[in-house]
Parts: structure tokens; C-alpha cells; sequence
């Protein structure tokens, strides 16, 4: 009896291995990615652009500036790391930002949303610009989306691209060029490297500000 009991014991335990190995291993999830997958925050990152003018058929006119912005080190408020942005811009000849990964989204010490990579279906920011605090000049928006396809700049071809697109509306005013609203502005971000292109542009004017990556270091 004791030597039957034995052998159903066995069998079972078998049985139960078998099962145990048939068992397909679980899909771990993907982890959600960071924004600093799209912008590598660490200290002697550096990225270099150059800074153009462009007509409406996205023609070059004339040469602005060259932009060069390094991570150079970091710095800690309420408790919260942040990465100092340090360089030179055409719009900020001495540019300086705190900036740090908040759960996908890339924010600055004050708040501000940069972009994200978690968020591609809701609008990130929307404003309205008046004009005597009553009528609306124009409006914009920013949504962040997945890029089809690579985006070539000087400094290479880069894939896996996210856009942080400002989609700017005229108002009760007629803009210059008003036949060219909605405009469009995109701001591309590569995984792995950083910010690889902007554009933006002032009402009242026809041409845009193109500014596009050169240059970069990213630190292993």
C-alpha cells in the first residue's frame, strides 16, 4: 500500500513539472519610456545648432546664429534633482534652465511642460494672445506625436522621433499672411540623442526660424 502511495506521489509530482515547464513564460510589459530617453540629461551632453531664416517655400535666406547648450552639471530643490542647461541661443545669449524626467514629461523648476513621451493624445498647452485684453489676436496649441519615418538634419539621419507640434490659429485679427493659417511648427526630439530640430516664427512676418542640430555629445 505505503509502495502505491509512493508511486502516485511520483507520478504527480511528474505531472506537475510537466505542466510547469508546458507553461508559457510571462510577457513582461514594456517599460513606459522617459523623457530623457528623448533628451539624455547628463553632465557634458552638449548639442550645437545652426540657426537660420527661411522663406515660405522653406528656402534659405541668411545665416542667425549658432546655438550650442550643454548639460553642466545638477542641482537639487524641495527634494527633486535637476540637470542644468547651460549655453548660448539667439534668442537667449545666456541661456540657463533647470530641467528634470517627471514621469515621462520633461519639466522645468517652474512647471512648465517641455514634452513628453507618455502623452500622445491629449493637448499639452493651449494659449490665447489678445490684444487689449479683449480681442483675439491668435491661439495655439501643442500636442506631442509619433514621427513616421526618419528626420535628416546636418548632423545625421535619425529614426524613433517624437514631435512636439504647436499648431498657432488666427483670431478676430486679420495676421500678415493669413492665408497661411493654421501654421505649423515642429519640434523633433530623437531617441538616444536630444532635440535635433525647432522652428518657430513672429506674427507679422512670413518667414520662420529654422534651427537645426550640427553637432552633439552624449556621454555613455
Amino acid at each position: 500500500m505505503k509502495q502505491l502511495l509512493f508511486m502516485l506521489l511520483g507520478a504527480l509530482t511528474i505531472i506537475s513539472s510537466c505542466k510547469k515547464d508546458d507553461d508559457p513564460p510571462e510577457e513582461k510589459p514594456d517599460p513606459k519610456p522617459k523623457a530623457t530617453d528623448y533628451f539624455p540629461l547628463k553632465k557634458g551632453n552638449y548639442w550645437v545648432y545652426e540657426v537660420s531664416e527661411v522663406d515660405t517655400n522653406g528656402v534659405w535666406v541668411k545665416n542667425l546664429h549658432t546655438d550650442s547648450i550643454m548639460v553642466s552639471g545638477t542641482t537639487v530643490l524641495n527634494g527633486d534633482t535637476f540637470y542644468i542647461l547651460k549655453g548660448t541661443t539667439f534668442l537667449h545669449p545666456e541661456y540657463e534652465e533647470l530641467v528634470r524626467d517627471s514621469a515621462g514629461s520633461m519639466v522645468t523648476n517652474e512647471g512648465d511642460q517641455q514634452f513628453t513621451a507618455v502623452n500622445f493624445k491629449d493637448t499639452l498647452l493651449q494659449h490665447e494672445v489678445k490684444y487689449n485684453d479683449s480681442l483675439l489676436f491668435a491661439k495655439w496649441s501643442i500636442r506631442m506625436e509619433e514621427v513616421k519615418g526618419s528626420i535628416t538634419t546636418s548632423a545625421g539621419v535619425f529614426g524613433d522621433v517624437i514631435d512636439r507640434k504647436m499648431t498657432v490659429e488666427q483670431g478676430n485679427m486679420r495676421l500678415v499672411g493669413a492665408h497661411r493659417y493654421p501654421r505649423i511648427n515642429h519640434q523633433y526630439y530623437a531617441r538616444g540623442v536630444g532635440m535635433i530640430y525647432d522652428e518657430y516664427f513672429y506674427f507679422g512676418s512670413l518667414h520662420s526660424i529654422r534651427v537645426e542640430l550640427t553637432k552633439y555629445h552624449i556621454e555613455d
